[in-house]
């Protein structure tokens, strides 16, 4: 069994994590959460509070660059391709504190 050490304060919504491997942050509270990694990599967690039904996006520090240099290639080839329609981040975000927002009120 390997050593592990892990200890985290909480700011409200925000949350800074300190671990063997670095330092993480992230923003949310229920039913959303933004992570970013002490490796550097990106989570991302939606949930409906009390189901237990939940959706994780993780993805590493090595996934984001490769995809960006795919990107670059394709777009230096002027090749078309179909885009996906995709969420900002930052709308998820709004929409989590908007809910969050709306939950204290009828509570």
């Amino acid at each position: 069994m390997g050593f592990r050490y892990r200890k985290s304060k909480n700011f409200g919504p925000f949350r800074i994590n300190v671990s063997k491997s670095g330092v993480g942050w992230s923003v949310g509270g229920k039913g959303f959460r933004y992570t970013k990694k002490a490796n550097g990599g990106t989570r991302t967690t939606t949930s409906i509070p009390g189901s237990g039904m939940s959706w994780v996006k993780d993805s590493s520090k090595h996934e984001t660059i490769q995809s960006r240099s795919k990107l670059h290639s394709i777009e230096k080839n002027n090749v078309s391709i179909a885009t996906q329609k995709r969420i900002p981040t930052y709308l998820i975000i709004i929409i989590a504190f908007i809910i969050m927002f709306i939950g204290i009120l009828y509570l």
